[in-house]
């Protein structure tokens, strides 16, 4: 516990001093305000009264407002950025021989597990901050005692709002909360590819920028190839369920807590491959 408590501050200090980190927060932000941006842009010239509110006109609700550049973030930027933040830095480290000197103020054991956590953490607060940044513009720009779905609560794009579907009553009582229940698991995601790019940039060595990529690129490749298996195989990809889409998400909050849990093991497993090295991961 001593040795965590020595290298854990240590690292967070490497973090903040990252290029890659720096790189990562700027990208989001300018998906932020491209999305913000979309957002006005839709209801400009709007009265007032045609206007919904914040829980409704959350840029990450990005179906029901057509939000273009929230589905390529989703898509293609979002498991990238979250592993840019931090999934690389013990390689690197090991690499240029900074891991040798930090181990011999620890242990290998605890810099590893410091990383771990790091990594995790660092993807995870990453997405975290970019969609509660998109629900606080969203204030800015909506009336507070909008209605829930805009005007005479119809959704602005789609025909029919669903009655039913995950966690719709909680939509209904308390949207605030629903939309950060959808915030909290997709930075969960996020915190997911970052530790799966972690374990990958062992496996594959010298080739740092696959692991960053690869959960991007597996994720897209189950989206174009499942409904050609099976539609149902479809429904369960991960993409429905990170952001309000009730009339696409089963509706059982049992699989919405059971699929990032076994996504968790998986992840762990991966970040483990440099722990079961031992010392030989510094070499």
């Amino acid at each position: 516990m001593r040795n965590l408590a020595t290298v854990f501050p240590l690292l967070v200090h490497r973090l903040v001093k990252r290029t890659e980190f720096r790189v990562a927060v700027t990208v989001s932000l300018v998906f932020v305000l491209a999305a913000f941006a979309e957002s006005c842009q839709h209801f400009y010239g709007s009265d007032i009264g045609d206007l919904p509110s914040p829980a409704y006109a959350w840029a990450w609700n990005m179906d029901a407002m057509q939000i273009n550049s929230m589905r390529v973030y989703l898509y293609f930027f979002m498991p990238i950025l979250s592993a840019l933040v931090f999934s690389g830095s013990a390689k690197e480290d090991i690499r240029s021989g900074v891991a040798s000197c930090i181990v011999v103020r620890s242990s290998v054991k605890s810099y590893l597990i410091s990383n771990i956590v790091i990594t995790y953490c660092g993807g995870f607060l990453l997405v975290l901050f970019t969609l509660a940044l998109l629900q606080l513009l969203a204030f800015i720009a909506f009336p507070v005692n909008g209605l829930y779905g805009g005007y005479m609560d119809t959704p602005i794009y789609l025909d029919v709002m669903p009655n039913d579907g995950l966690l719709y009553d909680l939509r209904i009582d308390s949207p605030y909360i629903y939309n950060m229940i959808f915030a909290v698991w997709s930075s969960a995601w996020g915190g997911l590819c970052s530790l799966f790019s972690f374990g990958l940039s062992f496996l594959l060595r010298k080739h740092k920028t696959v692991a960053l990529v690869i959960p991007t690129l597996v994720s897209l490749a189950l989206f174009q190839l499942s409904p050609l298996v099976s539609s149902s195989v479809y429904q369960l990809l991960h993409f429905s369920y990170c952001y309000p889409n009730i009339d696409r998400q089963l509706n059982d909050p049992f699989f919405f807590v059971v699929y990032p849990a076994v996504i968790t093991a998986l992840s762990l497993l991966v970040a483990s491959v440099p722990l079961f090295k031992g010392k030989d991961v510094l070499l």
